[in-house]
């Protein structure tokens, strides 16, 4: 995705998942078959967590109208379990373009009322309204027990997605305003690394140079100028590292992409993005 695009934004539509015997000799399990009706790149989610599975990916010939048709030989009953959780996740969450390896968020943050009534809340969406701290005062947080709640549906999430519960590491974006006694990404960030067991990396990034908070920032080159060049990562403590990167809405995708851009540069292996909310903008422009 470059500077410019329109953010690309799936979900999957529907699957259908059934075993047959295995076509490789001398396996006791058999196959996984998988359709699919969606865009092409669910078809390449499943090849690129499955990979060291060898699945066979075809254009699906099912008279129900799928797209595509995945195998992955030699899945067990448990394993079969496990992937049919994990389409299950695909239905409900945002797959969004992005310079990262993966990127989703949990639902959409607000919802069109029409030509010409101004967007609602989505009910994840209120909730982050609701847990976001708004002052700078040390007493200023938003409602703790509702982030928890996003905190559960995030930490399900890594569970049920193999290449995340795996990942070596999980940080948060740099809060555009550092005097901010509380910043929300850090808190979900924080309590998620807790049950899933995988390292909180605060210190993972730094601020280059201050930067203003982006929702101040009116026009497109305003955000670009803003952020770029602005963040760095420690290459010592994140070098071929898989980490997970948290933020509670993405909306341009401007600061994601300048903390990638840094996280590279620092060395690390595999980056994957969750974000809690995606707001309705799809161009940068």
């Amino acid at each position: 995705m470059s500077t410019g695009d329109a953010v690309q934004i799936q979900r999957l539509k529907d699957f259908r998942i059934a075993s047959a015997a295995s076509k490789t000799e001398g396996c006791a399990a058999p196959s996984c078959c998988i359709w699919l009706t969606g865009e092409r790149i669910y078809k390449e989610i499943l090849l690129h967590v499955y990979g060291h599975r060898s699945p066979v990916a075809l254009p699906s010939n099912d008279p129900e109208s799928f797209s595509w048709y995945v195998e992955i030989d030699d899945v067990s009953e448990i394993e079969r379990r496990e992937i049919r959780e994990f389409l299950i996740l695909l239905k409900r969450t945002l797959w969004i373009s992005t310079e990262l390896d993966a990127c989703f968020a949990l639902g959409w943050h607000s919802k069109s009322t029409g030509d010409t009534g101004k967007p609602t809340y989505t009910a994840l969406g209120q909730w982050i309204h609701m847990a976001k701290s708004y002052g700078s005062d040390v007493g200023s947080k938003g409602d703790q027990q509702i982030a928890l709640l996003i905190v559960e549906q995030m930490v399900e999430f890594i569970q049920r997605h193999p290449l995340y519960r795996s990942a070596d590491g999980i940080i948060s974006l740099l809060p555009s305003n550092t005097e901010k006694a509380y910043d929300l990404p850090s808190f979900l960030t924080e309590k998620i690394a807790e049950e899933v067991d995988i390292p909180y990396i605060p210190e993972a990034l730094y601020k280059e140079r201050r930067t203003a908070e982006m929702k101040f920032c009116l026009t497109f080159d305003d955000k670009l100028d803003n952020i770029s060049g602005s963040v760095g990562a420690q290459d010592v403590l994140l070098k071929s590292k898989n980490l997970i990167v948290v933020d509670d809405i993405f909306d341009s995708g401007l600061t994601l992409a300048e903390t990638c851009r840094a996280l590279r540069k620092a060395g690390t292996g595999n980056l994957y993005g969750l974000i809690a909310t995606k707001t309705l903008k799809r161009h940068f422009r």
